[in-house]
Order: structure tokens, then C-alpha cells, then sequence
């Protein structure tokens, strides 16, 4: 700092005297006629470094400047500045809540999957699926704890939380917001679920012959199958945003693909229902609808599949979000493959980017199912990875399918330079929808891109309308000679 003489050190001087205060330490600080009064105040409460001189008592105080990197970061992830307090509240009050179960917990470290959890992986067969699983059925007993755990608080407050945003959302839009009735909903909520199946089946392009022969090829050939299709999508949860229609796009994409696995993020009760609606439904097993979640991810194995016992679901331990790891096996083409998806913590801002949270359930993930039994293990999900989470902790004999099939091609699944229906001045573009395997028996074939075509007719904010703010992703396999 440079130091300035003071122009009438007098009034300076006396205060200095009085408080016994060395006279030399004001030269340290600009002085002159008209602030005296703030010297004075900085020297009686010795907290301040430097005082601003230059600037009369009646100017507004300047704007703080923020560094450039932190100020691009509010405007790509904020949508404008009450949306971002309200965020901001609504964080303070998830790491509230999950401090406090925490602590309840008595949860100080976040260490990897239990080895009981281990062994959940590893239990024997239970025998072939002739229909879809009943609502928890397919939870592990560590899935069972967790939901008679605090962990249920923190996924009412998150349900709170999800419908605040979707009412926010709902009245920018001037949408009326209605939820989709449930088991125990009144009898006259009934007309309103058939309007919904019958908006859905206008929407759900008609199954021509040549499919249909298709789909009744690939559930005859069972265990004879040379290939295997993967499915992950993030559906995004926006259901003030056409969700009927972009469930309706979505599905047409599953019943024209025919994917023996299905990877769903972002999943909401109603979009559940909606998708279990679709006529393509009855041809898989689904992991079952959570209770008193605002969103979570779904697991589907085409009934072509022969299953190998029920999904299960490991929760992560150190999630805020309520994410969870959810995995199945089935045989296909004669050999056992094991199938997970995750959603891994999401960044909250710039200046809570969850790295750590993200990184330790990536490694707890790969770990468990590294030494699941079956030869052929895939990964597939909502990542949320970054440039700055460092390289995937993957184990040896691991691979990114996107890296290893498409060299050089960055595969974006989140870009809005590629999708018009994101807003404008949105500047990030990452891979955050990836597949991770380990393969033995089959072999890598191709990897494509999906849902990167606009809906038409349909409009929002102005702007097109896709299936999802992610590209789904379409992995096959084949296996080896």
C-alpha cells in the first residue's frame, strides 16, 4: 500500500493521543478533509486495512468486482437474480437438513459401500421375472434401513424443495401446475389420468407392422441374441414443460430401438406413470416408483432378458440429493451382464460444485460393482462430471465406451449450442451423460447420440421443444466371436 501524507493530520493527531494510538500507523491510510470521520472509525475499531477516500459520504457505495471466471459461472447457472436467491435459500436448507441427519446418524466420514452390501451383489439367482416387480420388491435390505432412516426426512424436505421450483416455474409460464393422481387419490381424479393417457397416445406415433414383427423377433430370440442395446437418458424433470409430449418422444424412441436396458435420470412420479402408460411398457421389468421422492432414476430390462434376481438399490451415504446406485443382472446371449445407473451429485453454484461428494460416489460405485461376479458390467448415468473432477476413478479393465468408439469427438450430451430449447447465454457444454464397462464376453460396437430432433409444432419461451435438455445416449454391444 502506498503510504500518503495527510493534508490536516491534526484532527488525526488529537485521536491518536487520546486512544494512545502511534501517530505513524494513520500515515498508512489516505487522508483527507472530508472523510476524517471514517479514519476515525477505522482506527477504534482496528478492522479495516484500507479506507476508501476518494468518494464523498453521499455517493452510493461502488459495486464489488467479482473475478471474471466466478461472474460466468452465475450467469450459466443462474436464471436471473430472485431465481438465484431463492436457489440459494433452497440450498442453505438441504446442507441444513443434511448436516443435521449427519449428525444424527453420528455420519462423520463417507467410506465405501459396506461389505454386507458387497455380498447383496453376489447373492444367488432368484429365479425369472414373469412380470413387472410390485413397488419395493426390488429393494435391498441397505435401501430398506435407508428409508426408515432420517434419509426419508430429506426426501420430504426435497419434495417440498422440487415443488416450490416446479410452482415458480409454473407461474413464469403461466402454467397451472397439476400433479398426477395417486393410489389413494378421490375417485373423480380418475378422468383426469385417462385424459393424460389419451393426450399421450395422440402424441405416441403408431406402431406400424414392420416394428411390431421386430419386437415379437427380439422377445422369441431370447438367449440367442448376438447384440445388447443400452439406453441413458436424463428426461429432466420440468413437467410445466410439455412433459407429456416429451415423454410420448422419448418412448417412441424406446419402442423404435428396442433397447434391452433402460437407463432413466431425473424421473418424477408422473413421468413414471406417464411412461409406464406407453404401450412399449409391458414388454419390460421396471425398477418400482419410489414413495415420497421428487425425482429419482429408473432401471428397465426388456422382458427378452432372462432376469437374474430383482434391481437393487444402494443408496449413497454422503448424498444431500437422495442419489443412489441402482443395478440388475440378466442373461443374454447365453452369458450374464450386470447393468447400473446412477445420478451422481450435482453441482449447486459456482461456489458449491459438490467435486468431492461427486468423485467419492463415482469411486464407491466402480468399486462395488468391480467385484460384482458377472464378467460383463456397464455403467450408465448422469454423471455431472466436469473438466475439474480430474479423470474418472475407474479401475483397470475399465473403459469410457464414448472415448473408445468416437476418438476425438467431445459427445456432448449437454450443449446448448446443439439444442435451441435451452436459454440463451447458456455457455455450458459438457459429456455429462456417460457408460462406463468392463467387458469380457461381448465387445464394444457402436454409440450414437439420441432425442437431438425438435419436437413439432411445440413451442416454449419462443424456442423449440425436445425430448429433454440431455441427449440420450445408445450404446451396442456385440459379442465376440
Amino acid at each position: 500500500m502506498k503510504f500518503l501524507s495527510p493534508r490536516r493530520p491534526e484532527p488525526v493527531r488529537a485521536v491518536a493521543d487520546q486512544f494512545e494510538v502511534p501517530f505513524r500507523l494513520q500515515l498508512a491510510l489516505p487522508v483527507n478533509e472530508v472523510r476524517t470521520d471514517l479514519v476515525i472509525k477505522a482506527l477504534l475499531l482496528g478492522a479495516m486495512d484500507f479506507v476508501d477516500l476518494t468518494a464523498s459520504p453521499e455517493d452510493p457505495p461502488a459495486p464489488q468486482r467479482r473475478p471474471k471466471r466466478q461472474r460466468s459461472l452465475e450467469t450459466d447457472i443462474g436464471d436471473s437474480t430472485s431465481d438465484r436467491h431463492e436457489e440459494q435459500q433452497a440450498r442453505q436448507r438441504i446442507m441444513q437438513h443434511a448436516a443435521h441427519v449427519n449428525r444424527e446418524r453420528g455420519v462423520t466420514a463417507y467410506p465405501c459401500v459396506a461389505e454386507a452390501q458387497r455380498q447383496q451383489l453376489e447373492g444367488p439367482a432368484a429365479g425369472n421375472h414373469t412380470a413387472p416387480p410390485v413397488a419395493g420388491a426390488g429393494i435391498s435390505g441397505a435401501a430398506q434401513q435407508a428409508a426408515e432412516s432420517p434419509q426419508a426426512a430429506g426426501n420430504r424436505l426435497l419434495a417440498e424443495l422440487h415443488a416450490e421450483r416446479v410452482a415458480r416455474q409454473a407461474k413464469r409460464q403461466n402454467v397451472t401446475h397439476q400433479s398426477l393422481p395417486t393410489s389413494s387419490s378421490k375417485p373423480d381424479a380418475m378422468p383426469v389420468q385417462r385424459r393424460l393417457r389419451e393426450q399421450q397416445q395422440q402424441q405416441q406415433p403408431p406402431s406400424s407392422s414392420a416394428e411390431g414383427m421386430a419386437q415379437l423377433s427380439l422377445q422369441q430370440r431370447g438367449n440367442d441374441a448376438t447384440e445388447l442395446r443400452l439406453l441413458t437418458w436424463n428426461v429432466w424433470f420440468r413437467e410445466d414443460l410439455h412433459v407429456t409430449a416429451r415423454m410420448a418422444a422419448i418412448g417412441a424412441v424406446v419402442q423404435a430401438r428396442q433397447p434391452h436396458f433402460v437407463c432413466l435420470q431425473e424421473v418424477t412420479p408422473l413421468i413414471y406413470r406417464l411412461l409406464a402408460e406407453s404401450p412399449w411398457w409391458s414388454c419390460y421389468h421396471a425398477s418400482p416408483c419410489p414413495p415420497d421422492v421428487p425425482y429419482f432414476t429408473a432401471l428397465l430390462s426388456h422382458s427378452s432378458v432372462q432376469a437374474r434376481g430383482a434391481c437393487r438399490e444402494l443408496p449413497f451415504e454422503n448424498s444431500a440429493m437422495g442419489r443412489d446406485l441402482k443395478t440388475v443382472c440378466g442373461t443374454l446371449g447365453g452369458w450374464p451382464v450386470r447393468v447400473a445407473t446412477t445420478h451422481l451429485e450435482s453441482p449447486l453454484g459456482w461456489n458449491q460444485m459438490n467435486r468431492a461428494a461427486r468423485v467419492a460416489q463415482c469411486k464407491q460405485s466402480v468399486e462395488l460393482l468391480d467385484q460384482a461376479p458377472e464378467g460383463d458390467v456397464l455403467l450408465a448415468g448422469d454423471t455431472n462430471w466436469g473438466p475439474d473432477d480430474g479423470t474418472p476413478p475407474l479401475p483397470g479393465g475399465w473403459s469410457d465406451a464414448w472415448l473408445h468408439l468416437h476418438s476425438g469427438d467431445p459427445g456432448l450430451t449437454y450443449d446448448p449450442k446443439a439444442n435451441p430449447m435451452l436459454k440463451p447465454g447458456n455457455r455450458i457444454r459438457r459429456r455429462l451423460d456417460r457408460v462406463w464397462v468392463k467387458l469380457s464376453r461381448w465387445r464394444l460396437h457402436r454409440m450414437e447420440l439420441v432425442g437431438r430432433e425438435a419436437l413439432p409444432g411445440l413451442q416454449f419461451d419462443g424456442r423449440p421443444v425436445l425430448p429433454s435438455d440431455h441427449f440420450g445416449l445408445l450404446l451396442t454391444l456385440r459379442l465376440r466371436a
